[in-house]
Order: structure tokens, then C-alpha cells, then sequence
């Protein structure tokens, strides 16, 4: 499948440990001088890179491009915002023992707002259409997350339960896995992971994929085990630094991206959404004080 020319750089990043060396060091030299090599030609990549031209070719295929020439295409859209982007980059750079705390305030959102906005450049529009039809003719949707990720579950299960769905989340993964036993070609797994490595997440969707339910992902890498199992999968970007981890900030793209796919959904068939939302909103009103 033809890569989303809007994502050549998330792709090479988030492909990077699946290449094997040879590719690597092609991968290593486009993030160092992404500009640099929008100019070269393929042999001259390959000279620079130090590897044949047949495996700059394999680099290429490897994170989804047909050619060479649409390669350079999508590297050349990246590398255009690039200027932009520095501008901003003293803002949000790591934070320093020397930084004032509005000055630790201003680059803590500066960083959110950043990978908030590359995400949303590099959404794959066909993929959030598939995940949000998916969830509107589920019969169950089963969120599945361990750590970090799992407030963002306890979220989209508020979300669709909103909508009507019958949604489902357990913290235990022994729970999770029993529950993943039950579920049946009409149900949907939403899988959060920031690294798609998380062995219980991974268990627990293969449990799902082999009572025949559909996977959804959530994760920031590409090529990863759980992007395998993945019917569809949408990518979350954030930046690591010193004091706070791609995980900790990844969890504010990841809950936009919920908040997302919730529209989505509802905007799918609004008249009904409207009807759900107004049947789940205030579900206990005796646990709501009167105003006087």
C-alpha cells in the first residue's frame, strides 16, 4: 500500500528499528539531513550512505513508497515545513535547571501543541474513516491497555458509552484475556500502546483476532507487533526529552485522537448520536446536588 506522502518522516522514525542495518544507515542519514538528501539521486543517497543503490531501493519499499521519485516527493513536503518548525524550537526545547517555571509552563505546551500538530499533518484520513465505521457497527468495543495508556481507555470507554455503544475495559489483563475469549466477529478492539511492544496488550489482541474480532491501534510506531494484528491502526506523534518521556506525552495526542474518532463516529449517523448522548447524559441524577 502506497504510503501517505504526508508521513515520510513519522514513517522512517517509526520504521526504523524494523529495517535491517543496511537500510538504517540509509534511514539515519535522510532524519540527519533530510534537505540534503531531497537533492540527491539515488546513486549519490547510496554513496552517501555507504550501501548499494538496490538497498536504498529496499529502504525505499521497506516504509511504503513504490519509487524512489515519490520518495523524494513526500521527503521534499516534510522537509518544507522543516524551516517552521525550528523557529519554534528554542520554545519548546527540553526544559533547563536554569528555565523559570513560566518558562518550564510555556515549553511543556509548546511541546503538546507541536505534536498535536504534526499529528494532525499526518493523519491517514482513510484509516480514522475505517476505524470510526468499525466502531459505529460494533456490537462490543473492548478497550485494551496496560500503564500509562490506561487512563486514555478509562476515557474512550466514557466517550462511547456516550454514543450508545456497549463499551468495555478491564485493568486486570487476566480479565481482559477472559473477556477477549467472548468476543465475535461483530466486535472491536481498540488497542492503545505507545510502543505496540507491550506483551499484554499483544496477548490480549491475538486472544481477540483469533475469536475473529476486529483490531484498532493506537501506537506510535509502524511495523511493531501490534500494527501486525491491526485491522487499522492511526499514529499518535510526541518528542522525547529529558524530563518527559514520548509516553508521557504521546497520552495527550492519544486522548485527541479518542476525542477524534468520537466525532467521528457520532458525525457517521448525528441524528442518532444526539439521541444516545441525551439518553447518557446524567445517568445518576440523584448524585447531582440542586441548585438553589
Amino acid at each position: 500500500m502506497e504510503a501517505n506522502p504526508k508521513n515520510c518522516m513519522l514513517r522512517i522514525k517509526s520504521s526504523f528499528d524494523s529495517l535491517c542495518h543496511a537500510q538504517q544507515k540509509v534511514a539515519q542519514f535522510v532524519l540527519d539531513s533530510p534537505k540534503e538528501a531531497t537533492a540527491l539521486s539515488i546513486s549519490e543517497l547510496a554513496r552517501r550512505a555507504g550501501v548499494s543503490e538496490a538497498t536504498v531501493l529496499r529502504f525505499v519499499r521497506a516504509i511504503g513508497y513504490e519509487g524512489y521519485n515519490r520518495f523524494r516527493i513526500a521527503l521534499a513536503e516534510d522537509s518544507a515545513t522543516q524551516s517552521l518548525r525550528e523557529g519554534l524550537e528554542k520554545i519548546h526545547e527540553d526544559v533547563s535547571v536554569e528555565d523559570d517555571f513560566e518558562a518550564i509552563f510555556r515549553k511543556v505546551l509548546y511541546s503538546n501543541v507541536d505534536s498535536l500538530s504534526t499529528t494532525m499533518n499526518r493523519v491517514d484520513g482513510k484509516a480514522v474513516e475505517k476505524a470510526a465505521r468499525l466502531i459505529y457497527h460494533a456490537s462490543v468495543v473492548f478497550l485494551v491497555a496496560v500503564g500509562n495508556s490506561q487512563p486514555i481507555a478509562m476515557d474512550a470507554v466514557h466517550r462511547f458509552l456516550k454514543l450508545g455503544k456497549k463499551t468495555v475495559f478491564f485493568a486486570d489483563p487476566v480479565a481482559a484475556a477472559m473477556f477477549a475469549r467472548l468476543l465475535g466477529p461483530n466486535d472491536v478492539v481498540v488497542a492503545i500502546s505507545f510502543s505496540g511492544l507491550s506483551v499484554d496488550v499483544i496477548e490480549i489482541v491475538k486472544i481477540a483476532k483469533e475469536a475473529s474480532a476486529k483490531v484498532i491501534a493506537v501506537t506510535s510506531h509502524d511495523k511493531t507487533p501490534l500494527t501486525e494484528l491491526a485491522d487499522v491502526a492511526i499514529f499518535s506523534y510526541s518528542k522525547e526529552t529529558r524530563f518527559r518521556t514520548e509516553a508521557m506525552e504521546s497520552r495527550i495526542v492519544q486522548l485527541s485522537i479518542i476525542d477524534a474518532l468520537f466525532v467521528s463516529v457520532a458525525m457517521i449517523d448525528p441524528k442518532q448520536a444526539l439521541r444516545e448522548i441525551q439518553k447518557t447524559t446524567n445517568p445518576l441524577p440523584y448524585k447531582v446536588v440542586p441548585r438553589r
